[in-house]
């Protein structure tokens, strides 16, 4: 259990690491963006390419940030049933929930790490404008939504564990 343990420290260590990536991407997106819009309208003269670059910040923010919105708790749940179910039900439930968002998300990796390795394969995909290489957005899409997954298998491993740990039913 020691050593499931420090990997999992590894893998937030780097969802961290991601989401203070994202952090800094998301600045880029807004410096870059006032500074699009001052040039435009103060010195008529905008940015070239700055929608590129922009619209490739947007796939960093997103992507780097599931990790840590998994590890903090941070996502969307209903949780209708809380009142009603007992901690050992509300750990299987969980479990089942974060399992099967974990198949689709593996799916969405592998589709999506596919699609980034051709664009690695193929350096002739770029941006519209700025001719930016779209190859390292696709990998880090990629490598965020395997993160995503790893993030969920622990979770659903720290859920079951939790559940066989709980007390019997009438019991909270």
């Amino acid at each position: 259990m020691k050593k499931f343990q420090k990997i999992a420290n590894a893998v937030h260590r780097i969802s961290n690491v991601f989401s203070w990536i994202a952090a800094i991407a998301l600045f880029v997106m807004m410096a870059l963006t006032f500074f699009d819009v001052g040039g435009r309208y103060i010195f008529n003269a905008p940015i070239i390419g700055a929608q590129d670059v922009i619209e490739q910040m947007m796939v960093v923010v997103v992507f780097c940030v599931l990790g840590q919105v998994t590890i903090d708790r941070i996502h969307i749940r209903a949780d209708v049933l809380n009142p009603v179910l007992t901690l050992r039900h509300y750990c299987i439930i969980s479990a089942i929930g974060f399992f099967i968002a974990a198949v689709t998300v593996a799916f969405m990796a592998w589709q999506t790490t596919i699609e980034a390795w051709k664009t690695v394969m193929n350096l002739n995909i770029t941006t519209a404008v700025i001719r930016l290489p779209i190859a390292p957005f696709y990998s880090i899409a990629a490598l965020g939504l395997i993160l995503l997954f790893i993030e969920m298998v622990f979770d659903v491993a720290k859920y079951i564990s939790e559940a066989k740990a709980a007390p019997g039913p009438g019991k909270r």
